[in-house]
Order: structure tokens, then sequence, then C-alpha cells
């Protein structure tokens, strides 16, 4: 069903023959490309910030401006930390894996029947999967336990949430003095 789409016929092939190709192949950068590769990430960011900023920020009341502008500053700063944590480990990872995903994939792919170097001996493909998987889940942990201690930490310096009281008032009540629907 897929295939009978023109683009996907097109580009799926593209797509597994990117993927399937070792790092190696991929070790010298060319100049150009990179410089590409900047140029087309600094024009994101010319749309992200001013463009989507300043377009959303003509949707809104005057002294709401600055609000805005900030929101969608915080947005782009929180995607490229978003990026380093999770996407660049993806794209460009050990091997073109990374993070959790490649973790799991180095048990599959370090098989001698897919190229890879082979198991130690007395260890399989399970085995070896499930101390990959022990080392992702221990890392989730690990990772959630920090956040809420972090989280605890701020919400002893300042609150978290509003009162019950704004809550039921409503935020936009009581931040901005307006309503924001008039049913």
């Amino acid at each position: 069903m897929l295939s009978e789409i023109p683009c996907i016929r097109r580009t799926l092939p593209a797509a597994l023959l990117a993927v399937l190709t070792p790092a190696t192949a991929f070790a010298s950068a060319d100049s150009g490309d990179t410089a590409w590769l900047l140029t087309a990430t600094a024009l994101v960011l010319f749309m992200t910030i001013p463009g989507l900023a300043l377009f959303y920020a003509g949707l809104v009341r005057t002294r709401n401006v600055l609000s805005v502008l900030m929101q969608c500053f915080v947005l782009v700063c929180s995607v490229t930390v978003l990026w380093v944590v999770l996407g660049y480990s993806l794209a460009f990872g050990e091997g073109g894996m990374g993070g959790a995903l490649g973790m799991l994939l180095t048990a599959v792919f370090v098989s001698v029947g897919l190229g890879g170097a082979g198991y130690a001996e007395g260890v399989t493909m399970g085995g070896q999967f499930l101390v990959q998987a022990l080392a992702v889940i221990a890392t989730v942990i690990w990772s959630a336990l920090v956040s809420y201690v972090a989280l605890k930490i701020a919400g002893a310096v300042a609150p978290l949430r509003v009162g019950v009281d704004e809550e039921i008032e409503g935020l936009d009540l009581v931040n901005h003095e307006e309503r924001g629907y008039n049913l």
C-alpha cells in the first residue's frame, strides 16, 4: 500500500541505504556540505525565533507580546537541548546509532551473521540484549530519580503550582486581569 505512493517508492530505498551504510563511509566531511548544513540551520533559526515569535505576537494583546516572544525563545532552547540529548546521539552515535536505541541494537548487530565481531563464548544474542536492556532501564530509573530530586529542590525554593483559589478563579483573570473566554 505504501509502495503505491510515488514519493515513498523513490525515497524509501534511499533512506534504507543511508541507514544501513556503515558510518566509516561518511568519515570524511565535505566542506561544502558542512557550510550548507550550517546555512540551513541558521535559516531555520531565523525563521523560528523572530518569524514565528513575531507572528504569534501579532495574535495577542500588546501587553502580552514579550511573554509570547519569550515562550518562543524558550521553546527553541528546549528543542535545542532535546536535540543534543536525544537526536544527536541517534544521528551521530557510535556506528550510526546512539542512546537507548543504539544500546539495544548493539546487542543485535554484533552478531557475526550481521557482519559484527561476534559474541563472547557462552553469550547469546538474547543474553546480550537482556544486559543492554537492563542498562537502559537503569539509566531511565536513575534519570527519573535525579529529576524527582531536582523538582523537589526547585519546589522548596519556589512554588511549582498556583494556589487552589487562583486555579478556581482562573489563571487568565488572576495573571492578566482578563477573561480568556466570554461564555
